[in-house]
């Protein structure tokens, strides 16, 4: 500021020809580069059942003497190990052959209205030979008193 003149001084603003000078920016740190969204992880498939699905039905149990006889059910060679079935027809008549070497054969028919055990014990026949069907057989029919 300058004072001009000689009884009253006046302000005049002063205008330098310098350059003005400029501030230096402030450096802020760099800021980390956003990571890369990772994919979705697809989720594993199903695994497929290991056992077969249960079967809605009426239970029947077979107890078959001797356990080397062959099991017929309706027109069906049964594994050996097979000893027991779920029946989904209730008025159906099933038939069972049981037959074994050395032992009279047996048939049995039976409906699958409500659970039970099939006990059939085939007889022994004399010398071992095998009989034509039909003859006797020691046969039970349990019926379950759960049902």
């Amino acid at each position: 500021v300058f004072t001009v003149g000689g009884g009253g001084s006046k302000a005049v603003p002063v205008r330098s020809s310098a350059p003005a000078v400029k501030s230096k920016p402030v450096l802020q740190p760099p800021q980390p580069k956003p990571l890369p969204t990772p994919a979705p992880v697809p989720e594993p498939p199903s695994p497929e059942p290991t056992t077969a699905p249960a079967v809605d039905g009426v239970k029947i149990v077979f107890d078959i003497r001797p356990t080397n006889a062959t099991v017929v059910l309706d027109d069906e060679v049964l594994a050996p190990s097979t000893r027991e079935r779920a029946f989904s027809d209730s008025a159906a008549v099933h038939r069972l052959e049981v037959s074994a070497a050395g032992y009279a054969p047996e048939t049995v028919t039976f409906s699958a209205d409500q659970e039970q055990t099939l006990s059939i014990h085939l007889k022994s026949l004399p010398g071992g030979k095998r009989a034509p069907r039909g003859q006797d057989a020691d046969i039970e029919l349990k019926r379950s008193p759960y049902r």
